[in-house]
């Protein structure tokens, strides 16, 4: 009993620090993020967000890495509209769209994930003056995004399904999917009003909304977040406590696709 006791009074400080960790230095990010508020459920008119505008709204953002950020779309990016949905820059016209498959939330804090996703970030600006700073604040973004849910949650770590791989028609009707990377997984665990209008657009669409089985999504230890993406950000990240659930996010090209798939 004592032992059990001192667990959960351990949890309890490391998720205490977790938060206090968020709170010291990303008032910004939610700040960000309630400004560019959630689309109507079902979408009415195209919806965006991006971990470009998302840094963009930083109030000291250097000038020399105002522009450069627009790189960054291609790395974390949702796209909402009545005729099309998508996430990274690629987006599906919804007439092609078969499911919606909603994932944990959790599942890609993994150390795999956010050094893939910062070393993304890194190729994108490499060369621009500023990279360090986006780096930092691209690691605050992250943990202040998802700490907000835990937040929102009370202070309880249960696992929340979000919007996580669009399953389409491609070309010659084979069935593609298209999976959100890191950030606009980490964008729709903070913003429910979001998951909402995506889920609620798809049902207007006739696309089919499942569920993961129960049990599939790994466990999260919040106390884990600071520290991992504080390594990420050094380029040196400590071993993941469970391995990635799926292939690493990708491209670090700055070249932005352009279109929806053409199927």
């Amino acid at each position: 009993m004592a032992a059990a006791a001192t667990v959960r009074t351990q949890a309890a400080s490391t998720a205490d620090a977790a938060r206090a960790q968020a709170a010291a230095g990303g008032d910004w990010v939610m700040d960000a993020v309630a400004r560019l508020g959630a689309p109507q459920a079902p979408v009415t008119q195209p919806w965006e967000i991006s971990l470009s505008r998302l840094l963009g709204a930083h109030p000291r953002v250097p000038s020399a890495v105002a522009r450069p950020l627009r790189l960054l779309d291609r790395l974390g990016a949702i796209h909402l509209a009545p005729q099309s949905v998508g996430f990274d820059g690629e987006s599906v016209p919804w007439e092609k769209v078969t499911e919606i498959r909603m994932v944990g939330g959790y599942r890609l804090l993994t150390r795999e994930f956010i050094d893939t996703a910062l070393d993304g970030i890194r190729g994108a600006l490499w060369g621009v003056p500023g990279r360090e700073w986006v780096l930092g604040r691209a690691a605050e973004a992250l943990t202040g995004l998802v700490m907000s849910q835990v937040q929102r949650g009370g202070g309880a770590f249960a696992e929340v399904l979000v919007p996580g791989e669009i399953v389409h028609r491609g070309r010659f009707g084979r069935s593609r999917s298209l999976s959100a990377s890191l950030y606009p997984t980490a964008f729709l665990l903070a913003s429910p009003g979001v998951v909402e209008s995506f889920t609620a657009t798809a049902r207007a669409r006739g696309v089919t909304v499942s569920a993961p089985p129960v049990g599939e999504a790994p466990p999260f230890d919040p106390s884990t977040l600071p520290v991992l993406t504080a390594a990420a950000v050094e380029g040196a990240a400590p071993a993941a406590r469970h391995p990635a659930p799926g292939p690493a996010e990708g491209d670090t090209s700055p070249d932005r696709p352009t279109g929806a798939d053409a199927g």
